[in-house]
């Protein structure tokens, strides 16, 4: 009749399966790591764009419908 093994047993096995399985893991991690930095940038790059272009839009709208005030003016609110 099959005894099973004990703990110790089973944590020496997992242990050398994980370090077995880390090789492939850690040469995924160092080829894909540039490739994902490369497309963060261009993403962040594009979304940043998009976003000064919302806000001189904004800003064109904003300055159209309230055209800045003189120094007199601005010096009679403070007053």
């Amino acid at each position: 009749m099959w005894m099973g093994h004990d703990a110790s047993w089973w944590a020496l096995v997992l242990a050398i399966i994980a370090l077995v399985l880390m090789v492939p893991a850690n040469l995924a991690a160092n080829f894909l790591t540039p490739v994902l930095k490369n497309w963060w940038a261009a993403r962040s790059q594009a979304a940043i764009k998009k976003r000064i272009e919302t806000l001189e839009k904004e800003l064109s709208r904003l300055e159209h419908e309230h055209p800045l005030i003189s120094e007199v003016a601005d010096i009679g609110l403070q007053g």
